[in-house]
This record gives structure tokens, sequence and C-alpha cells, in this order.
């Protein structure tokens, strides 16, 4: 998934391009964690550039909307395994 927002990180640097690398889901918790990598730019990811910053994001996700998501997800993964 990609996230095209300028976000100014603590280093004064601007951030344009994210990268979500990886998201980890803990149904008994209500929670995700979400690994991401900024670029400056998304032309210097497609260049090959190196990221910027790489953060793992921790966030609570509303009981009712994780159990909309494993839904969707197992439709998805029977639909596969078919």
């Amino acid at each position: 998934m990609k996230i095209s927002k300028v976000i100014k990180q603590k280093t004064g640097v601007d951030v344009g391009h994210w990268e979500v690398l990886r998201v980890n889901l803990d149904v008994a918790n209500s929670s995700a964690s979400v690994m991401v990598e900024g670029y400056l730019t998304e032309q210097v990811k497609d260049l090959g550039g190196e990221s910027i910053v790489a953060k793992t994001i921790e966030i609570q996700v509303a009981p009712e909307k994780m159990a909309n998501l494993l839904d969707s997800l197992t439709q998805k993964i029977e639909n596969k395994l078919s």
C-alpha cells in the first residue's frame, strides 16, 4: 500500500511518499502493528533511493471494524483456496 502525504519529521525533513511494508493484526486486543518506510518522493523510491525513515506504528482498531476486516479477509482467503 502506498500513501502520498507530506509529513514533516522531527529532523525537519519532509517525507512525501510512504509504503506500508507489513501489517500484523492482533485480534484479541483489537490492534494492529503497521511497518512503514518513508521516502522524499515516489520518484526517489522508484529510482532505487533509500528510505529516509522507517517506523512501526501501533494502532487500535474498533472491535466491530476488526470483525468486518476479518470477515472480508476470510472470504478472500477462502476464494483463493478454491
